[in-house]
């Protein structure tokens, strides 16, 4: 059984994904969606869900698994909608579309993966998306942790860092509680995780790279966490954060 990290009932998986086309115009929302039809079939269940602002996507209160977005649509750019979605917490996959030929400021940052520049190539649609559903894959990624009321199986990328212990490893998640692992050290973590974008450092610390968001004397991660460093840390946090973006799509 998967959990949620931090909750104590079964994930509802779902069949297929659920793709948004958030377009003012209805001959690009026609064209995105021709391009679905002709890349998932034979990949992946799929639903298409049109809208034609930003203010009516939000308004339905939808979280889909890709947002495929217009970056100019009236009051509410795509990447307002962007913003407002990480401000609650979606996890939804951003892919900008505009007759831009570079991606404007704002067209990045956690759960953005690409930038379409209008007219977009069916060849061009496939390899986004190819990229896309292998991030989707990863993201069901899970490990065991032995708790002391029974094994849970949780995200990875729920993790947000480890903390070794006395006499075992206290796992911090990304919603703010805590879980303590009685049966591993942290440097059997370490080597569980090490090659899946963790970093090791103090001695006693592995942080999930993707959460990560200022290097220097301190690592500054999501949540307000700090954890100060040395020099000699400091530059191998640098070179794992590199390798790990480099790595992803």
């Amino acid at each position: 059984m998967i959990f949620y990290a931090g909750e104590g009932t079964a994930m509802e998986k779902r069949d297929g994904i659920v793709v948004a086309i958030c377009d003012d115009r209805e001959v690009e929302r026609e064209i995105m969606r021709g391009f679905c039809d002709g890349y998932f079939p034979g990949k992946v269940t799929y639903e298409i869900r049109e809208y034609d602002s930003g203010e009516a996507f939000l308004a339905a209160g939808e979280e889909p698994d890709i947002l495929l977005s217009d970056i100019s649509m009236g009051e509410l750019s795509g990447v307002d909608v962007k913003d407002r979605l990480l401000e609650q917490g979606s996890d939804t996959i951003v892919v900008f579309a505009s007759y831009y030929e570079s991606a404007p400021a704002g067209c990045t940052g956690e759960n953005v993966m690409g930038f379409f520049s209008k007219p977009i190539t069916p060849e061009d649609f496939a390899k986004k998306m190819d990229e896309v559903l292998q991030e989707m894959e990863a993201r069901k990624e899970t490990v065991t942790v032995e708790t002391q009321e029974g094994a849970r199986e949780i995200f990875l990328r729920s993790i947000l860092y480890m903390k070794g212990k006395f006499r075992g490893t206290e796992i911090y998640l990304r919603d703010g509680s805590v879980i303590f692992d009685g049966t591993k050290k942290v440097d059997q973590w370490r080597q569980q995780l090490e090659e899946k974008g963790f970093f090791f450092c103090r001695r006693k610390y592995l942080l999930h790279v993707r959460y990560i968001r200022r290097i220097g004397q301190e690592l500054k991660m999501d949540g307000g966490v700090s954890i100060r460093v040395n020099s000699r840390e400091q530059e191998a946090a640098l070179h794992k954060f590199a390798d790990y973006f480099r790595r992803r799509p």
